[in-house]
């Protein structure tokens, strides 16, 4: 099995700013397609499913990512705006 790299952009914000920033992530290839179809629309209706299928659960972890890296930097109200694969090599054809 292999995996890609996806980058991942989010926007962040606290009282009076706004940031942006992005995190590469390893993702094996069986999820990739998952993460980049759902793109930037937040799994929301997912944080009540207590049995989620596997590229469920790659998007939600996905987010997850995110806000612990929002709440890290001191920021709330993270939004991906953003999925990409990293490496334009790694691009399906």
């Amino acid at each position: 099995m292999g995996r890609k790299t996806l980058t991942v952009t989010y926007h962040m914000e606290r009282p009076k700013e706004t940031a942006e920033s992005c995190i590469d992530l390893p993702v094996d290839d069986v999820l990739v397609d998952i993460v980049l179809k759902t793109g930037c629309r937040e799994p929301a209706s997912m944080k009540k499913v207590t049995a989620m299928n596997p590229g469920e659960m790659a998007v939600w972890a996905v987010w997850e990512v995110v806000r612990a890296l929002a709440y890290l930097q001191l920021y709330t109200h993270p939004t991906i705006v953003d999925i990409r694969i990293a490496n334009p090599e790694e691009a399906p054809t």
